[in-house]
């Protein structure tokens, strides 16, 4: 099964070159670390000089102070002294995000925090980065959400599911799509034909071929009888292709929602 997991640039090792060659500078200015080979990868400070005895097979970019680094096809992470604080048991591995990081075991997945501690037992066979507090883990082809406290806060039931925006996520089920909250209620039933993220307080949805949107409780605020449709930013929303009494122009429409 392809495993999804978050973006991370492949350093790619020519063997056993004699000279260092170095990288461009790592995402964090303050860190002087760059990625470099001599003799067997490692890190260099700027100028070119080792900072961490390449004693590694293969070692990736560092994330919150943690680089992976693999010893015989099994994969740790080091610390910006080169000294393992994580030992190299995973078969594959995550870099950290918000405290954790995704780690494999006998091609299961789950994720350890940064002294190694396994927080989510490997149980999935897919796992996404923790984003705001929450990661999408998936079994059977089927979808969930896990918390910092590694149990699972949405059951692993969803077809589809994606990250929360505003404390909403919209999943697929069935064949419909809906919204639940950050503590696995499904505030918004799967009755749409789609959905994006929420936007601003409102979410664009797709019902009958047509669009309209929605609030956070539920309640479809704008009616369901444009052909196409966009999310709000900045206040406003276009739109274009009106059916019934509306024009046919593209519009930009300042919505003032009173009751």
């Amino acid at each position: 099964m392809k495993i999804y997991l978050c973006f991370y640039f492949l350093l790619a090792i020519p063997p056993l070159l004699s000279f260092a060659e170095t990288e461009k500078p790592l995402p964090n200015p303050q860190n002087p670390l760059i990625r470099c080979i001599v003799q067997k990868p490692t890190f260099c400070l700027s100028d070119g000089s080792p900072a961490i005895k390449g004693r590694y097979d293969r070692v990736m970019p560092f994330s919150e102070g943690r680089a992976a680094a693999r010893i015989k096809n099994k994969w740790g992470f080091i610390n910006e002294e080169g000294t393992f604080v994580v030992n190299p048991k995973y078969s594959e591995e995550d870099s950290f995000y918000e405290g954790f990081a995704a780690v494999q075991v006998n091609g299961k997945w789950g994720f350890i925090n940064r002294n190694g501690v396994q927080i989510v037992p490997p149980i999935y066979d897919t796992v996404r980065c923790f984003k705001n507090g929450f990661a999408p883990v998936a079994k059977n082809g089927k979808w969930g959400f896990v918390g910092k406290s590694g149990k699972e806060i949405v059951p692993v039931k969803y077809d589809k599911l994606y990250h929360f925006s505003q404390g909403l996520a919209h999943f697929e089920l069935d064949g419909k799509w809906g919204f639940v909250d950050e503590s696995g209620r499904e505030v918004i039933p799967p009755k749409y034909d789609r959905v994006w993220k929420f936007s601003e307080g409102f979410a664009l949805a797709k019902k009958r071929g047509n669009y309209g949107y929605v609030n956070a409780g539920g309640q479809e605020i704008i009616p369901f009888k444009y052909e196409d449709a966009y999310s709000f930013r900045g206040g406003t929303v276009s739109y274009t292709h009106l059916r019934a009494h509306e024009t046919s122009l593209h519009l930009v429409c300042r919505l003032l929602l009173e009751k």
